[in-house]
């Protein structure tokens, strides 16, 4: 074989080697890329987890017969997931009762397209069971963002593209203005959905992309349980809600600078005139901090949001929207004041809940990076609306933590050495 044919050959399989290794190469960035799939049935149906399903172009609500229909199955023996964001579904409360049925659609072919009014782009649904704040705020949106987030990040969805779709089974005049911080867009309600589709005669409301279920570890019976997030969670909300309204994630906390915010109530849980002045006059002394007194009621979702981010010092009675204190800033602190009749003493499957002291408390340890210290109380009458007097020294002990945690950048009230 002379020379020149065998540099050819030995050139051609150098070639050939090259684009063997190639395929391979892509095939490994084909792997990466297609585990960007639907979740598998064992996911969806795994035992304690209301977990996140995706439907693409398949999900549609007959409007006459108010049941939901798929085209095609998304996994081979399916069983669903719960509309409840978290719960047990055998509770049969009517408080809790209207949105624990599982989320089962009827097999049927899809409709004819001029019977359709299609809902394009990516769509949050959400079940509404009650008009309290604080049960919408930690039990409906806070599951449903993380919902979104879960599976946008696995199907590579913008943020800003997803509307969130209410299924208020409930009257629940807060639910709209609260979801109003998780989108530049419109909040849908699924009745006014339907309204239109029987307004333009058809028979169908199709989503293009619908995300139903949310991603809790475990089913818990009461209400306002945080178990189920990760530490991370409370962390990437803040900074998503603060980014998306052009809110800063870090303010001045040095003294002079710094805001010490306290929110009274315009009724019932109100601090006691004498007790406001004694705590404010402590605060602007101790801390040097200027001190805003506000109130969340009336407020607007976003403007509360906005003067939280924006303190140093957080304090609010329990049960007063304290768990807003997730919009501090890392090194800021939240100062509760304990009611002492309201929800300090009860225990859900795998983890605290009730409302107020316990509900901030587990919440604080799923944000770490911020302090968060009790001061107590005394009410005036032995019920969970009651009016609190303020207990100073308590208060004066719990500045003297959140100074130590502001200094040293660490506190922990549970290590014997502080």
């Amino acid at each position: 074989m002379s020379l020149p044919v065998r540099y050819s050959l030995v050139v051609l399989l150098f070639v050939i080697i090259l684009l063997v290794r190639l395929w391979f190469q892509l095939s490994g960035v084909n792997d990466v890329h297609e585990s960007a799939v639907p979740p598998s049935s064992a996911y969806c149906n795994s035992p304690g987890i209301h977990a996140n399903c995706l439907f693409t172009r398949s999900m549609c609500y007959n409007v006459n017969l108010r049941t939901w229909e798929l085209s095609n199955l998304p996994f081979p023996n399916w069983g669903g997931v719960s509309l409840r964001s978290r719960g047990e579904l055998s509770i049969t409360d009517p408080l809790y009762w209207t949105c624990n049925e599982l989320f089962i659609p009827k097999l049927s072919t899809l409709p004819a397209m001029e019977r359709i009014y299609w809902v394009n782009g990516t769509n949050v649904m959400s079940c509404i069971w009650v008009n309290v704040f604080g049960h919408i705020f930690l039990e409906m949106l806070l599951p449903a963002w993380l919902a979104m987030r879960n599976l946008a990040d696995s199907f590579n969805l913008s943020d800003r593209n997803v509307t969130y779709i209410l299924d208020s089974r409930y009257t629940a005049s807060l639910a709209a203005p609260t979801f109003t911080i998780l989108s530049d867009r419109p909040i849908l309600q699924l009745e006014n959905l339907v309204n239109e589709t029987n307004r333009q005669q058809k028979s169908h409301i199709c989503f293009e992309r619908l995300i139903v279920g949310y991603r809790l570890q475990s089913a818990l019976q009461f209400p306002h349980n945080a178990a189920h997030l990760e530490s991370k969670d409370l962390a990437l909300f803040r900074d998503y809600i603060k980014t998306m309204h052009g809110l800063p994630l870090q303010v001045n906390m040095s003294a002079g600078a710094c805001i010490a915010l306290l929110i009274q109530r315009k009724y019932s849980r109100r601090i006691l005139e004498k007790s406001e002045k004694g705590i404010v006059a402590m605060l602007r002394e101790r801390t040097l901090c200027t001190v805003k007194i506000a109130t969340f009621d009336g407020l607007a979702m976003l403007e509360q949001v906005r003067l939280v981010a924006s303190a140093t010092i957080f304090i609010s009675v329990s049960g007063s929207g304290g768990h807003q204190f997730i919009w501090l800033p890392d090194g800021a602190a939240s100062l509760l004041l304990v009611h002492r009749h309201l929800g300090t003493g009860v225990i859900g499957h795998g983890g605290i809940g009730g409302g107020g002291f316990p509900g901030n408390d587990l919440l604080c340890w799923k944000h770490p990076t911020i302090m968060c210290v009790n001061a107590a109380t005394t009410s005036l009458t032995a019920h969970y609306s009651s009016d609190v007097e303020v207990d100073l020294h308590s208060f004066s002990i719990a500045l003297d933590m959140i100074k130590l945690w502001q200094r040293r950048g660490k506190f922990d009230p549970r290590d014997p050495s502080e």
